[in-house]
């Protein structure tokens, strides 16, 4: 049993008996986590890598310690004008993939199970809901959700609305991607913006908003660079760090962090070795970055590497600072996690072209109607454009969901099938 596993197991009996003690110890263990960062470096991570780590570790230290600064979000909520009232967002991705980093996760899940929630229900979801239930995330003082990507968001949020009278803000993306739809979804927007200077008591300034979305625009150029880089150019890293980048094109999109890591980033793959023979993988939808099989063969490894995944690169549109509220709502409507799977298609083409990819694996999430029921069709397009592509099920956030044995031998096959194809 390794040091993460009896934290784990001690951290279990805690969250039971004494929730803010656990929450308390939580904060502890992760400051000091990046304590230890500090005095053993790895030197194959680069340096944008480790700023990356630092700083969604920071994230979940100040969500858990200054929830009164905080607030609940799907995913796909526009973080720019939070950004602008200086509230820090987190979603139940973020969330429970630390909870199961930190591998104290079963609780939650047990909690959740006791609630009445379906086993069948996203894992990411239920975890956080346990988080909530049991007291270890603590209350934000409001909530924005919206149905877009996930069908979990409808559950978890009203039923943290209900149970805990915490106010919420729903944002209707239609599916239709049309003019009409953006100026819908921007109609609400303006409304969340007043929705938050309400509950955080803090004015969002018209100046502010337009500068966190020039800031967004800037991140996400530097990103769509690194990509293109990619192709030629690599640099070292964990699944971690790829999970990591969720923040970055999302939750934390607009803030000067963000921008600062997305520089780093390009330069950093500027300055890296050449890609040489390692074969180029697309990721589409989460990763299992705990899985065993995984770490063996895509970190810091001379034969393959995970150049880009789906959710991260997701509506990486250009966006326009005199219309901020439009520019949003542009990158919701036309997300490829909106409506039918085509913009997704065409997404992962995009990607595929800018790095380089050899091949691509969609990870079918258990839990995830919407990639379930879209991984045939996204596999058979993306075939014939000359993409290999695998399908692979199991769990992102429960590691009990999941088969190494199996995940390996698939994994190990694809590759060698890549690579003869490249022969």
């Amino acid at each position: 049993m390794d040091i993460y596993q009896k934290f784990g197991s001690y951290m279990e009996k805690q969250i039971v008996k004494q929730p803010d003690q656990a929450r308390k110890k939580l904060i502890v263990a992760y400051r000091a986590k990046q304590g230890i960062d500090r005095m053993f470096t790895d030197k194959r991570v680069p340096a944008s890598k480790k700023y990356l780590t630092k700083l969604a570790m920071d994230t979940m230290i100040q969500v858990l310690s200054k929830p009164e600064q905080s607030a609940m979000t799907s995913l796909f909520v526009p973080s720019e004008p939070l950004a602008a009232a200086g509230i820090t967002p987190y979603s139940p991705e973020a969330m429970s993939s630390f909870m199961t980093g930190s591998k104290i996760e079963r609780p939650f899940l047990q909690k959740t199970s006791e609630e009445g929630m379906p086993d069948s229900m996203c894992s990411y979801h239920r975890v956080f809901l346990g988080a909530a239930d049991t007291g270890v995330c603590p209350e934000a003082p409001f909530l924005i959700y919206t149905n877009l990507a996930c069908d979990g968001n409808m559950i978890t949020f009203p039923y943290l609305m209900d149970k805990y009278g915490i106010p919420g803000f729903f944002i209707d993306v239609p599916y239709e991607k049309t003019k009409e739809s953006v100026q819908f979804v921007a109609d609400q927007l303006r409304e969340m913006n007043v929705f938050i200077e309400d509950y955080s008591h803090k004015k969002i300034t018209q100046e502010a908003l337009k500068q966190r979305i020039l800031t967004a625009d800037e991140t996400l150029k530097n990103y769509r660079k690194y990509l293109h880089a990619c192709k030629t150019h690599y640099i070292g890293g964990t699944l971690t760090h790829e999970m990591y980048q969720v923040f970055i094109t999302h939750m934390l999109l607009g803030t000067n962090q963000a921008y600062q890591y997305s520089r780093m980033l390009l330069s950093d793959i500027l300055k890296g070795e050449p890609t040489g023979d390692r074969t180029k993988l697309l990721w589409i939808h989460m990763m299992p970055f705990f899985s065993e099989p995984m770490k063996e063969l895509f970190e810091f490894s001379d034969r393959a590497v995970v150049q880009a995944s789906d959710i991260v690169y997701d509506a990486c549109f250009s966006l326009d600072a005199e219309k901020p509220f439009e520019s949003m709502a542009k990158r919701m409507v036309y997300s490829g996690f909106n409506g039918s799977p085509e913009q997704r298609i065409k997404n992962a083409l995009d990607a595929a072209e800018y790095t380089g990819a050899d091949g691509c694996v969609i990870f079918s999430h258990w839990g995830c109607k919407t990639t379930i029921g879209a991984a045939g069709l996204i596999q058979e397009e993306l075939g014939k454009k000359g993409l290999e592509t695998l399908i692979l099920d199991g769990d992102g956030c429960n590691p009990a969901g999941n088969s190494d044995g199996q995940t390996k031998t698939r994994l190990e096959a694809f590759l060698e099938m890549l690579k003869e194809k490249e022969r």
